[in-house]
């Protein structure tokens, strides 16, 4: 088996296409103006890193994971939504939520290192069979714990996002641009993930079904919160 480099880079770092679909090929899109210091952070090592293994003649591999989830990690993702003002504003609406469990996150990766001819390629992990934002915000309900939410059509969270902006820009950042039409594009824009290639290209398959998966993080969850 070959051996390379492998970096990990948020999947949320990648840049939609015209037609609404992440490719592992497309450029990323200016994050340092979504006001996300890990992000920005990210997408500047994935930078450094092809550079160096390209000069070097190290073979690489990067892999964008989507949303890494399972027992440990109980925060519902702000890709459903945020509760920053109070309550829960439900921003996802219809969008797939792109998750992958961590025990299929971790074999994804361990492939995409040993696989043969796969050097210097880009994939998605993410898992099949995905709920939608709303789909997954009714089964954290029903599953863990009831809480009351309010539902933000798209084109008002877009309009919010871009008065944000604006009132940032006018106020020289006395107002930080945490909510802006970047991060708008990164987390809420309907977009879909495809884990093609590296089914195609590594071998891999999710052992873990999203059902299964879905079923131990909610239990995980309950427990977390009873001994709160």
């Amino acid at each position: 088996m070959s051996q390379r480099a492998i970096f990990s880079s948020p999947a949320s770092a990648g840049s939609p296409c015209a037609d609404s679909s992440i490719s592992v090929r497309s450029r990323f899109t200016a994050t340092r103006g979504r006001g996300e210091a890990y992000c920005f952070a990210k997408v500047r090592q994935e930078q450094i890193v092809t550079e160096y293994c390209l000069k070097s003649s190290i073979p690489y591999v990067i892999v964008r994971p989507g949303q890494v989830y399972g027992p440990g990690k109980h925060i519902l993702t702000g890709r459903v939504g945020i509760d920053t003002f109070g309550v829960f504003l439900h921003l996802g609406g219809s969008n797939t939520i792109p998750l992958t469990y961590l025990d299929n996150c971790a074999e994804a990766i361990a492939l995409a290192g040993l696989q043969e001819g796969v050097d210097n390629q880009v994939f998605n992990v993410v898992d099949d069979d995905l709920p939608s934002s709303r789909q997954f915000l009714g089964l954290y309900k029903k599953n863990v714990k009831q809480f009351r939410s309010f539902y933000v059509p798209h084109i008002v969270s877009y309009a919010l996002c871009y008065l944000w902006e604006k009132y940032s820009a006018w106020s020289k950042g006395q107002l930080p641009p945490a909510f802006n039409r970047r991060r708008w594009n990164a987390y809420w824009k309907k977009t879909e993930y495809s884990n093609e290639r590296l089914k195609t290209r590594v071998g891999w398959a999710p052992k873990v079904p999203t059902a299964e998966g879905l079923r131990r993080y909610f239990e995980a969850c309950r427990i977390e919160g009873r001994d709160a």
